[in-house]
């Protein structure tokens, strides 16, 4: 086990938008009536910081919620969120401690560029000549267009469906 350090205050994680919202759709309607009530008593429970970086929230007697964030800080995945009470990872503990922490940007920061306020770029020459025109030729075809719900490549398994509970 990670020594860690006690009651130290330390802020929880921040974490991804899409993981608090998997989690508390996991929860029973019981369970989500007493999420908010949870989520306010967190706020007064000693948080652990670990040396390995994972933070610890005791939860009543027998529940410990561990948040073990990715190298950017943030948690961004419902597996690096875990409870050692019995009905995890569909508990109230879980969603309480993720509910507790600050929300990740949801929106990446941009980087420099052109803002969208300002259009492209400010060029000197709005029309260009011919031969600085891209061609037709030049630019590749974007294929056929898949029918709604169905992925654009029936090669690419990944997919950025909803999080499953379990």
């Amino acid at each position: 086990m990670t020594p860690s350090h006690p009651d130290t205050g330390a802020p929880l994680p921040p974490v991804a938008p899409e993981v608090l919202a998997a989690a508390v759709a996991c929860l029973t309607t019981r369970l989500r009536r007493r999420l908010d009530p949870a989520v306010e008593s967190l706020a007064a429970t000693p948080v652990d910081l670990a040396e390995d970086g994972t933070y610890g929230i005791r939860c009543g007697a027998d529940a410990w919620v561990t948040l073990a964030p990715g190298p950017s800080g943030t948690i961004t995945s419902p597996d690096q969120v875990r409870c050692t009470c019995l009905l995890s990872p569909r508990c109230l503990h879980r969603a309480a401690a993720l509910a507790a922490s600050p929300l990740a940007d949801a929106i990446p920061s941009r980087g420099p560029g052109p803002s969208p306020d300002r259009g492209p770029s400010a060029d000197p020459d709005p029309d260009p000549s011919p031969e600085r025109a891209p061609s037709a030729a030049a630019v590749p075809s974007a294929g056929p267009v898949p029918p709604a719900g169905q992925a654009p490549f029936a090669d690419n398994a990944s997919s950025a469906g909803p999080v499953p509970c379990a």
